[in-house]
C-alpha cells in the first residue's frame, strides 16, 4: 500500500473532497489495470487524475508516452518535480473535460473522480481509442454494464452500448482507496464499436428522449411520454394516442436501445 497520507502531510495538503479525491493505494490492482491495457511502445496513453502518479508511473515502463492530467495545482507541481527525468511522461495541468478535445491518445487507464464518471465517460467516448481501463465506483459500473431487463439497466446502459462494449473486468474493495470511500469500485474494460449498432435520426434528441423514458423506467413507453410531456412540450391526450408496434405498452427498463431509437425516430417525426 503506498503511503498517501504521508505524501499529503510533505505537500501540506488534505484530501479535497469538493475534486472528489479518493486514492487508490493498492499496488497489485494498479497493476491489474496496466496489465489489462496491453501496452506497448507503441501507445499513447491517458491518465485521468494522476494524483501522485502511482498508475503514471507504472504505465511509463509500457507505454511510448504517457498524458498525466491532474487539476489539483500542488499534486501538478509534485508530479512535475517527480517525473521530470521521465522523458515519455507528459503533465498536463487541467481539467479533462475542456482538455480532451485538445488530446491525441490511443488508449486510456485511469481512475477518474467519481462525482464526474459520467460526464468524464461520455467525453471520451467521443474521441477514437483502442480500449479504456477506468476504475468506477461499483453501482456506476454495474449500470454501464447492465443488459435490458435486469434491476441495474439504465439510461446509462444504453448510451454506453450506443458507443462502446463495456466490461467489468475485476472488484476493488473501498479499503484499497486512502481515504476509503463509503463504496465499493469496479474496474471497466471499455471498446469502442466498429460502427454504431442502429441507427437514429436525431442522435441529441435520441439522448434525451432516452433520459426522459427512464426517469419513468418501470411504467410503460405510453405512460412514460404521457408524464414527460411538459418537458416535450406535446399534449397529453394526443401523447396517449401515438403509436409504436409493439413497444407502447412495453416497461422502458425492457427496451433495447435499438427499440429506444424507433420511439426517438417517432417522436422526432411527431415533433
Amino acid at each position: 500500500m503506498y503511503d498517501v497520507e504521508k505524501l499529503l502531510s510533505s505537500i501540506n495538503a488534505k484530501p479535497a473532497k469538493k475534486l472528489s479525491q479518493n486514492f487508490l493505494v493498492d499496488e497489485n490492482f494498479i497493476e491489474s489495470e496496466v496489465k489489462f491495457a496491453n501496452l506497448c511502445r507503441e501507445d499513447v496513453v491517458l491518465d485521468i487524475g494522476a494524483g501522485f502518479g502511482f498508475l503514471t508511473e507504472k504505465l511509463s515502463k509500457h507505454a511510448g508516452e504517457v498524458i498525466a492530467v491532474e487539476l489539483d495545482k500542488k499534486l501538478v507541481n509534485y508530479l512535475k518535480a517527480r517525473f521530470q527525468s521521465t522523458k515519455n511522461v507528459k503533465i498536463v495541468e487541467g481539467d479533462i473535460i475542456d482538455l480532451v478535445e485538445k488530446l491525441n491518445f490511443n488508449k486510456i487507464v485511469a481512475n477518474i473522480p467519481y462525482e464526474l464518471s459520467s460526464q468524464i465517460t461520455f467525453s471520451l467516448l467521443k474521441k477514437n481509442f483502442d480500449i479504456a481501463v477506468i476504475c468506477y465506483q461499483k453501482e456506476f459500473a454495474q449500470r454501464m454494464a447492465a443488459k435490458p431487463g435486469t434491476k441495474d439497466y439504465s439510461r446509462l446502459s444504453v448510451m454506453t452500448d450506443y458507443f462502446a462494449d463495456a466490461s467489468i473486468l475485476m472488484d476493488v474493495p473501498r479499503k484499497s482507496f486512502y481515504p476509503q470511500p463509503k463504496v465499493d469500485s469496479a474496474i471497466v474494460s471499455l471498446k469502442l464499436k466498429e460502427e454504431k449498432p442502429y441507427d437514429v435520426v436525431d442522435e441529441e434528441f435520441f439522448f434525451k428522449i432516452t433520459a426522459l423514458l427512464f426517469q419513468h423506467k418501470k411504467q410503460t413507453v405510453r405512460n412514460a411520454l404521457v408524464h414527460s410531456s411538459k418537458i416535450l412540450k406535446l399534449n397529453k391526450k394526443e401523447l396517449k394516442l401515438l403509436k409504436f408496434p409493439g413497444l407502447e405498452s412495453r416497461r422502458v427498463f425492457t427496451l433495447e436501445g435499438r427499440e429506444i431509437a424507433k420511439i426517438s425516430d417517432g417522436m422526432k417525426k411527431y415533433a
